[in-house]
């Protein structure tokens, strides 16, 4: 029996709980959210990351922002598959706490580091050719600020303590999941057709957070 019991306990421990819980978590508040339009529109403009007023005193918004979707069903549907294939790869590695920490601290961070950059831009200078400075004014929604995170910290684990070296398959999900994200960033950027905007500078200051963030996780081991 006490074999038994630590069996399944050790089954339990392999299962990527938090990263479940968020993915769910996503799913009915997008289900609850996107009954109507206008319930959508409502949710959104009292929600979500805008940083001209986060910067007036609104800091609730860059942690209520994470979990909204509203409106895009396709980047529910791709943050769900990014966050499901990036938790199972590391979240069981790295401890399903310090997954949920790197999740929603990076997620906070990315946003408000996003935001101070929008306010400096939009203070000294609208016309900056690589940053839309109209993204200060408009509304970010989404859970990919943290999944950037999460997948950077990724990155930085197995390469720091080798603790997925051994299994190629995760090594690959976590790499395929930054390039995906680092992709819909810079592409436009390197087409020379568009400068990056909110949702473009939110992914990079969530992986920056979430690099931060591991490291300091990783030099208390």
């Amino acid at each position: 029996m006490e074999i038994r019991n630590t069996y399944m306990a050790r089954r339990i421990q392999n299962i990527p709980m938090v990263t479940i819980t968020i993915v769910s978590g996503l799913i009915l508040i997008f289900l609850l959210l996107n009954r109507s339009i206008h319930v959508a529109t409502y949710s959104a403009d009292l929600l979500g990351n805008e940083a001209d007023l986060v910067m007036r005193g609104s800091v609730f918004r860059i942690f209520t922002a994470l979990w909204l979707e509203n409106f895009d069903i396709m980047a529910l549907v791709t943050n769900v598959l990014l966050l499901l294939a990036v938790g199972w790869a590391i979240e069981v590695t790295i401890g399903h706490l310090r997954f949920l920490v790197i999740y929603i601290v990076s997620g906070i961070i990315g946003n408000l580091l996003t935001d101070g950059v929008l306010a400096l831009i939009w203070k000294i200078g609208r016309n900056w050719r690589w940053i839309d400075a109209s993204s200060y004014l408009a509304v970010g929604l989404g859970a990919s600020t943290a999944i950037a995170g999460v997948s950077v910290a990724g990155v930085t684990v197995f390469r720091e303590l080798g603790k997925l070296r051994k299994n190629r398959l995760r090594q690959a999900i976590i790499i395929l999941a930054v390039v995906t994200l680092g992709g819909s960033i810079f592409s436009p950027v390197i087409r020379l057709t568009m400068p990056l905007d909110g949702s473009d500078l939110a992914h990079i200051m969530g992986g920056i957070s979430g690099f931060i963030l591991t490291r300091f996780h990783l030099g208390g081991d």
